[in-house]
C-alpha cells in the first residue's frame, strides 16, 4: 500500500490535506504523515522548501489528542472566561492583555491561567507538541463558528454543521490510522474520541452556563440541574444562554432574577416576524462580507422600506414588536446592573420576549433610551435567531461583539436614517440647532443624532465648518461617556 491523500473540508472554509503511507509502521503507531492546513485559499500550516509551501511531516496523533480532549468545549463553549468581548476569537489574547494593564497583579495572574486554559481548548496549534504552528482559534456562536487566524488577520464564519463535520472527519481518519497500528499507548485517546458524545451530555450544563459549581448550586437551590436549566434532550436552552451571557459580569442575584423572568415567559407564535426574517436573510446572503456596521445600516434601510416607512418619519419600535407578537416585560434591576439594558430570549420553550431593565439609573429610564434598546433587539430578532444567537441575547452582557456592532448600527439607522439627518442639517441654521431638531423629531438622543450625521456617507457634502463642528460634538460625547 503506497501513500494516500485525504482532503477534508471545503475550498472556502477550513481545509486539511493529509498524506499517509500506511505501510510505514511509524504512520500506524503515531499517525505520522504530511499535512497542510488552509483557511479558504490561504495556507495556514505548512513547511517551506526554497520559498514554496510544502506539506509538513509530523505525528498527527497530537491533533487527534487535542480534538478528543477539547471536544466538549469546541462543541459547547460560547463565552470567554474573563470580562472581555473581542470582535473575533483571534483577538481574545490581545484584548486580555490590554485589560491587564490596569489590573492588580494577583488578578492578572488568575486571569492569565484562565486565558491559557481557554487557548488550550480552542487553538488547534496548542495541540501540536514540539512544533510551532500559527494559531487557529475556533469558537462557536450559536449555529455558526468563528475560525480566526491572527497571523493572517483573517476570520471566517462557518456553519456549525460544516465545521463540526470537518473536525469529525479529521478525528475519524486519525483514529483509523492509529487503530491499524494496534499501538497500545494510543488506546486511551482513541477511546476518548469514540465516547466524546457521552461527555457532551455530562458537561453540557457546566460549559453552556459558563458558571462554576458553586454558582450553579446557588442558582439551582437543590433542584435537579437538568430540570432547572430546562436542558432535557438538548444541549442548550434559553436559560443557559442567559446565564452564560451574564456570567463573569453580574451577580448571582441578578442572574436569578433574569432567569426566572425568562422562565415565566411563554412561547409565542411569530409568523409575521418569521416571514420578515426569511426575507432579510436573503438580503444578507447577497452581501455576506460587509462589515458589521454596514450590514446594520443596510438591514435598517431594508426594514424601513419593507414596512413602508418614509425616510423622514419617526418609528415606534414598541408598536412593531407588539404587532409581531413579541412580549415586552419590565423589571427593575439593582444599581450594580445599570449597564444591563435588556435580555431577549427566543427558543423552543420561551418567547420571543424582551426583558427591559427599568431602573431609574439605566438608559431605558429615558424614552429615547428605551426606544434605542427595543430597536437594537429588533435586529437580533430579525437576523440572529437562526444564526449566532438561537436562544437569547443580553444587551450589556457577553453577547458576541460582532453581532452587537451590527445591532447598534441597525438601531441608529432604523430610528434615524443618516440621509434624513443630513437633509435636515442642510436646511438648518446651525449644527447644534439641527442636532436638537433631529433629536426631537426622530425621538433619539442628541448623541445618536450627532453620530448619525458624523457617520453619514454624505458628510462631505456639507460645509467644512459644519463637518468640524460635528466632529467636536461627537468628541465631546466620547469624553463625557468616559468620565
Amino acid at each position: 500500500m503506497g501513500e494516500e491523500t485525504y482532503i477534508i473540508g471545503s475550498p472556502d472554509g477550513l481545509r486539511f490535506e493529509f498524506r499517509f503511507d500506511r505501510s510505514n509502521p511509524k504512520c500506524r503507531q503515531q499517525a505520522w504523515g504530511e499535512a497542510m492546513l488552509f483557511l479558504g485559499d490561504e495556507v495556514v500550516w505548512a513547511d517551506e522548501d526554497n520559498g514554496e509551501d510544502v506539506p509538513f511531516a509530523w505525528s498527527w496523533f497530537d491533533l487527534l489528542e487535542f480534538l478528543a480532549e477539547s471536544w466538549p468545549w469546541l462543541v459547547l463553549e460560547q463565552r470567554y472566561p474573563i470580562p472581555v468581548n473581542p470582535l473575533y476569537p483571534g483577538m481574545f489574547v490581545q484584548e486580555a492583555e490590554r485589560r491587564w494593564q490596569d489590573l492588580p497583579e494577583t488578578l492578572v495572574d488568575d486571569e492569565q491561567i484562565k486565558v491559557y486554559s481557554f487557548s488550550l481548548r480552542h487553538d488547534l496549534a496548542m495541540g501540536i507538541k514540539g512544533a510551532f504552528f500559527p494559531s487557529v482559534v475556533i469558537m462557536r456562536s450559536g449555529r455558526d463558528y468563528f475560525v480566526s487566524v491572527p497571523l493572517l488577520k483573517r476570520t471566517i464564519l462557518l456553519p456549525a454543521v460544516e465545521l463540526l463535520d470537518t473536525l469529525t472527519k479529521v478525528g475519524d481518519l486519525l483514529v483509523g490510522i492509529v487503530d491499524e497500528g494496534g499501538a497500545g499507548q494510543c488506546e486511551p485517546i482513541v477511546r476518548k474520541w469514540r465516547e466524546r458524545e457521552l461527555v457532551l451530555e455530562e458537561k453540557k450544563i457546566a460549559i453552556n452556563s459558563g458558571l462554576d459549581v458553586e454558582a450553579r448550586a446557588e442558582l439551582e437551590g437543590g433542584q435537579d440541574p437538568v430540570a432547572y436549566w430546562e436542558a432535557k434532550d438538548r444541549y442548550d436552552s434559553e436559560l443557559l444562554a442567559v446565564a452564560r451571557m451574564t456570567s463573569v459580569v453580574y451577580s448571582s442575584a441578578v442572574q436569578a432574577t433574569l432567569i426566572q423572568t425568562v422562565r415565566n415567559a411563554s412561547v409565542h407564535d411569530t409568523a409575521v416576524l418569521d416571514a420578515l426574517s426569511m426575507k432579510v436573510k436573503e438580503a444578507l446572503v447577497a452581501e455576506p462580507d460587509l462589515p458589521p456596521y454596514e450590514q446594520g445600516y443596510r438591514l435598517a434601510t431594508w426594514l424601513r422600506e419593507a414596512l413602508g416607512i418614509v425616510r423622514h418619519a419617526p418609528v415606534d419600535p414598541e408598536t412593531f414588536l407588539h404587532g409581531w407578537n413579541v412580549e415586552i416585560r419590565e423589571i427593575e434591576l439593582p444599581t450594580e446592573a445599570d449597564t444591563l439594558d435588556a435580555v431577549a430570549a427566543w427558543g423552543e420553550m420561551h418567547g420571543p420576549v424582551v426583558v427591559l431593565n427599568t431602573s431609574t439609573t439605566c438608559r431605558n429610564a429615558h424614552g429615547f433610551g428605551r426606544r434605542a434598546t427595543l430597536a437594537h433587539e429588533i435586529c437580533h430578532l430579525l437576523v440572529d435567531r437562526e444564526g449566532g444567537l438561537p436562544m437569547a441575547e443580553v444587551l450589556g452582557g457577553m453577547t458576541p461583539s460582532i453581532l452587537e456592532k451590527r445591532a447598534r448600527a441597525f438601531a441608529a439607522e432604523f430610528l434615524l436614517p443618516q440621509a434624513a439627518a443630513i437633509e435636515v442639517l442642510k436646511t438648518g441654521s446651525s449644527v447644534r440647532e439641527t442636532i436638537g431638531v433631529v433629536s426631537d423629531r426622530f425621538r433619539v438622543s442628541r448623541e445618536v443624532a450627532a453620530w448619525q450625521i458624523q457617520n453619514s456617507p454624505d458628510l462631505l457634502s456639507i460645509p467644512k465648518s459644519d463637518q468640524d463642528e460635528i466632529a467636536r460634538i461627537v468628541h465631546d460625547f466620547g469624553i463625557r461617556k468616559e468620565s
